[in-house]
C-alpha cells in the first residue's frame, strides 16, 4: 500500500511540474523522486522474506495507459526526443508483490534443496508424459451443468463469483490477478526480442534476487519470473542448453504466462470449427466486421462470451438436432447393410 501511495504521488507531482517547469528541471525532479522510490523499492524485493514476481517483456505491445505508469518510474531518463524511446523497442520490467503471503523459501527433499526447474530428461521423459496424458484423458469433457459458469454466472476471466459468503470472499481475497500488487519496476535501454537484450534483462533481474549466485541476498531462496511464449522458449532453451547455467535453473522458477495458452485455445477452437458453425454464428451477430483467419483475442473472447451466455436458450434445440442426425446416420447404416446383404453377389457400385 505505501508504495502505491508513493506512486500516486510521483505521478500527480511529475504531471503538476511539466506545465510549470522547464523540461530540464521537470526532467531533474523526476530522475530524483523515481530514483529514490526505485532504491527503497528495491531494498524492499532484496530482503529476505519478500515474495514476489518478475515480469519481463517488450514494452513496444502495451497501451499509453500502461506506458504513463512505466514512464513515470523509468531511471534511465528516456527522452521524447531520442530515437530510442521513439522506437519503444526496449524492455519493460514490472514485479508482484504479496505482502505477508506465503514463502519462497527453499523445498527440502532428504535435506537436499529441490531444484526449480526440473532435469531435460525428466521433462522429455515418456513415462512422466504418458502419466501426464493419463491424468488428462480421465477429466470429463461434459462439465457444462457443474461448471462454475453456470452455477455462479461467472463472465470474466479468470473466473471469479460474485458471493455474500464469508469462507468465498476470504477466498477471493487471496486473488492477486489484474494488476493488484503489481508495481512498475524499470525500462531498460535494450530490446528483448533479440538474444542480447534478453540475456541483459535476465541480469539485471538476477541483480536483485541474486538467483544463482552464491553470495545472493536472498540465499536459500527461490525466484520466479513470468514472460510471454516467445520470451518463454528463448529463455528455456538457452538455460537448458548451457550447463553452467545450472544454478540459475536450480533458484528460478520460469512461467508461462497463462495468458498465451489461453489465447491459444482460442485459436484452435476457431481452427476446428469455423467451417462448421463458428463463422456463420460470428457473421449472425456481427454482419458488418471482418472475421480474420485468427481473430484477436478480445474480439473473439466477446464472441464465445455471446454463445456461453446465450448457450441455454438454444441447447435443447442443439440436442435434439444432434441426436437426430445420429439417428439418420444409423438408420443409413442399416440400409446400406440391407442392400449390401441383398446383392452380395452382385456388382456393389451403388455406393
Amino acid at each position: 500500500m505505501y508504495f502505491l501511495l508513493a506512486a500516486g504521488i510521483i505521478i500527480i507531482s511529475v504531471i503538476f511540474l511539466s506545465s510549470i517547469l522547464p523540461s530540464s528541471s521537470y526532467y531533474r525532479h523526476m530522475n530524483r523522486n523515481i530514483g529514490d522510490f526505485s532504491e527503497n523499492f528495491r531494498k524492499v524485493l532484496r530482503a529476505d522474506e519478500s515474495v514476489h514476481l518478475h515480469w519481463i517483456d517488450n514494452f513496444q505491445r502495451y497501451s499509453k495507459i500502461i506506458f504513463i505508469m512505466f514512464s513515470c518510474f523509468a531511471r534511465n531518463a528516456l527522452y521524447l526526443n531520442k530515437e530510442l524511446f521513439e522506437s519503444l523497442a526496449w524492455t519493460a520490467h514490472g514485479t508482484k508483490v504479496w505482502e505477508g503471503v506465503g514463502s519462497l523459501s527453499y523445498c527440502m527433499k532428504e535435506g537436499v534443496p529441490v531444484p526449480a526447474m526440473p532435469e531435460l530428461e525428466t521433462i522429455l521423459s515418456e513415462i512422466e508424459l504418458s502419466r501426464l496424458v493419463n491424468d488428462l484423458s480421465k477429466i470429463d469433457i461434459y462439465q457444462y451443468e457443474s461448471s462454475i459458469c453456470v452455477l455462479r454466472d461467472v463472465r470474466r476471466i479468470p473466473l471469479k463469483i460474485s458471493t455474500d459468503n464469508e469462507i468465498e470472499m476470504k477466498h477471493q481475497i487471496q486473488s492477486f490477478d489484474g494488476l493488484g500488487c503489481f508495481y512498475p519496476y524499470d525500462i531498460y535501454a535494450s530490446n528483448i526480442t533479440c538474444r542480447g537484450g534478453l540475456l541483459e534483462a535476465l541480469k539485471r533481474v538476477q541483480d536483485i534476487d541474486g538467483f544463482g549466485v552464491s553470495d545472493s541476498p536472498r540465499k536459500g531462496k527461490y525466484s520466479i519470473l513470468l514472460a510471454d511464449v516467445a520470451i518463454y522458449w528463448q529463455l528455456f532453451r538457452i538455460l537448458y542448453t548451457f550447463t553452467g547455467l545450472v544454478p540459475i535453473r536450480h533458484d528460478l522458477f520460469l512461467c508461462l504466462g497463462l495468458w498465451h495458452t489461453y489465447q491459444h485455445c482460442h485459436k484452435l477452437l476457431w481452427s476446428e470449427f469455423r467451417s462448421t458453425f463458428l463463422a456463420d454464428s460470428f457473421f449472425a451477430l456481427f454482419p458488418n466486421e471482418s472475421l480474420l483467419f485468427q481473430p484477436k483475442l478480445l474480439q473473439s473472447s466477446t464472441f464465445f462470451l455471446y454463445l456461453r451466455l446465450s448457450y441455454r436458450i438454444w441447447r435443447p434445440k442443439l440436442q435434439s438436432s444432434i441426436a437426430a442426425v445420429k439417428r439418420r446416420m444409423v438408420e443409413e447404416q442399416f440400409e446400406f447393410i440391407n442392400h449390401l446383404s441383398e446383392r452380395k453377389n452382385n456388382d456393389i457400385s451403388f455406393r
